[in-house]
C-alpha cells in the first residue's frame, strides 16, 4: 500500500515535468514564429584572379640567340729561320705586349752571316770577271772566223761553250749572294702584322736553332666568333646554308654581349660566312661572325672594354622580318602550343597558336588577335568558360604576383540559418536542466 502510493507520487511528478517541457517548447515556437525573417541576399559568383598581358600583333624582326667564344682571325707561331745567338729582344715581346707590323721582335747575331755575304760578293766579282773575258774571247774568235770566211765554224771554235759556262758561273755566284743576304735578313724576326704577343720563349744570350719556337702572336684588328645554329634557326633567319664569299656584303647584323661584373658590354659584328656543312654530331651549322677593331685601337678615347680573345659571349642575330606576330611570355604557353585567354566577358578561353620561335623568356607566335589578353599566371584547375578576375601583370608588384601565383582557392562554408535546429537544441537543453533539478530534489 505504501509502495503503490510512492510510485503514484513519482509518476505525477514525472508527468508534471513533461508538461512543463512541452509548454516551454510551445512558447519558444511562438516566439520564433513572430520573429522577423531577414531578407535573403543572393551571393556574387566566385571569380578566380588571374594575371594577364595584352599583346600587340604586328611585324617583328626575327632574332636567334646563340653562344660562342671570341678567337683572333689571324695568329702565327714565331720560329727561327736560321740558327744563332739572341742578342736583342723587343721590349714588348712579352705576354700581352702589343707590337706593330715590321717591328724587330728578336735579333740574332749577324757576324757569321755578314761574312758569308762578303764571300758571296767576292765570288760574284770573280765570276763576273771570267764572264767578261769569255765574252771578249768569243767576240774576237767570231771576228777572226768571219775574216777567214769560215761562216759555218763550230760553236767551240767561236767560244760559245766557254761563254755559256762563264755566264752560268756568274749566275750561280749571284744566287749564292742572294742566299747569304737572305740568311742575314732572317737574323731579324719581324712582326708579320699588328697584334698582341700571346706567349714568348726566348731571352738574350739564348742559342736558337733553325725552326726553334720563339713565341706566338695574334692579330688585333679582327676578331671572329663561331656560332652553332640549328637548321630551324637558319630557316628562321632565311640564311642560305652556303652563305659566304659569294655574298658581297653581309646583311646579317649580330650583337655580341658579355657580363663584366655589374656591367653588360656589347659589340657589333656581322656574319661573314658559314661552314657550308652540317656537323654530324650536333646536327648544326657553324656561322662565323667578324668583329672589326675589337680592341678599340681606332677609337682610343672610348671607354668600351675590348673584346678579348677567349671571351665567352652571347650572340643575338637579326634576321628576316615577319608580319602578324605576337611576342608573349614563354610561361604563357600551355601544352606546347595552347594559350589561355581572358575573353571580353572575363571568362577563360583556350586557343591554339603556331610557335615561330622562342627563347628562355619569350615566344613569337602566330594565331592571336590584336589586343588579346593572355593569361600568364597558373591555375590549379582550368575550365573553359570559368569566371575570371583579370589583373594587368605590369600593374602589380613582383611580390603580389608571387603571392597570387601561389594562392590556394578556399571555398567558404555556408552559413547555417537559425531555424528549427536551434529551437530543438534550446528546448532539449531546458528540459535537461529541469530534469536535473527535479531529480536532485527527489534525491
Amino acid at each position: 500500500m505504501v509502495n503503490s502510493f510512492k510510485y503514484s507520487v513519482i509518476a505525477k511528478r514525472a508527468l508534471s515535468v513533461v508538461v512543463i517541457a512541452v509548454l516551454v517548447y510551445l512558447v519558444l515556437m511562438l516566439l520564433d514564429i513572430n520573429k522577423p525573417v531577414p531578407e535573403a541576399r543572393q551571393g556574387k559568383p566566385k571569380r578566380t584572379q588571374v594575371f594577364v598581358q595584352k599583346v600587340a600583333v604586328g611585324e617583328h624582326v626575327m632574332q636567334v640567340v646563340a653562344q660562342g667564344v671570341a678567337t683572333p682571325k689571324s695568329s702565327v707561331q714565331l720560329k727561327a729561320r736560321v740558327e744563332g745567338q739572341v742578342v736583342a729582344v723587343h721590349p714588348n715581346f712579352v705576354n700581352g705586349g702589343q707590337v706593330r707590323q715590321g717591328d724587330v721582335l728578336v735579333q740574332l747575331e749577324t757576324k757569321d752571316y755578314q761574312l758569308s755575304v762578303i764571300q758571296a760578293k767576292a765570288k760574284v766579282a770573280q765570276a763576273a770577271e771570267k764572264f767578261t773575258k769569255a765574252h771578249a774571247q768569243a767576240h774576237s774568235a767570231q771576228r777572226e772566223l768571219m775574216e777567214l770566211g769560215r761562216h759555218e765554224a763550230s760553236e767551240l771554235a767561236r767560244g760559245i761553250p766557254q761563254l755559256n759556262y762563264a755566264e752560268a758561273d756568274l749566275e750561280s755566284a749571284k744566287a749564292a749572294l742572294a742566299q747569304a743576304e737572305l740568311a742575314l735578313s732572317r737574323t731579324r724576326i719581324l712582326a708579320p702584322f699588328n697584334g698582341i704577343i700571346e706567349s714568348e720563349s726566348v731571352s738574350i744570350g739564348q742559342l736558337v736553332s733553325r725552326n726553334s719556337n720563339l713565341g706566338k702572336m695574334f692579330a688585333n684588328d679582327l676578331m671572329e666568333v663561331a656560332l652553332s645554329l640549328s637548321l630551324s634557326d637558319m630557316q628562321l633567319l632565311a640564311m642560305p646554308l652556303n652563305y659566304g664569299s659569294n655574298f658581297t656584303e653581309s646583311r646579317y647584323e649580330v650583337e655580341l654581349s658579355s657580363q663584366m661584373g655589374p656591367r653588360q658590354v656589347s659589340w657589333q659584328g656581322k656574319v661573314v660566312r658559314s661552314s657550308g656543312l652540317i656537323d654530324p654530331k650536333t646536327r648544326t651549322v657553324q656561322l662565323v661572325v667578324e668583329v672589326p677593331d675589337p680592341y678599340g685601337l681606332n677609337n682610343p678615347a672610348s671607354d668600351q672594354p675590348p673584346l678579348l680573345a677567349g671571351l665567352f659571349v652571347n650572340a643575338l642575330i637579326k634576321g628576316q622580318s615577319m608580319a602578324d606576330l605576337a611576342v608573349i611570355p614563354r610561361k604563357a604557353l600551355r601544352n606546347k602550343n595552347k594559350i589561355w585567354l581572358a575573353d571580353a566577358d572575363n571568362r577563360l578561353a583556350v586557343t591554339d597558336v603556331t610557335i615561330i620561335s622562342k627563347d628562355q623568356g619569350r615566344a613569337w607566335v602566330k594565331g592571336l588577335a590584336p589586343d588579346s589578353r593572355v593569361i600568364t599566371s597558373s591555375l590549379p584547375i582550368a575550365t573553359i568558360g570559368m569566371r575570371l578576375r583579370p589583373t594587368n601583370e605590369q600593374s602589380i608588384s613582383p611580390l603580389e604576383h608571387q603571392l597570387a601565383s601561389e594562392q590556394t582557392q578556399i571555398v567558404p562554408k555556408k552559413r547555417e540559418q537559425k531555424g528549427k535546429g536551434d529551437k530543438a537544441v534550446r528546448a532539449a537543453k531546458l528540459e535537461r536542466e529541469l530534469r536535473k533539478g527535479k531529480l536532485a530534489g527527489d534525491i
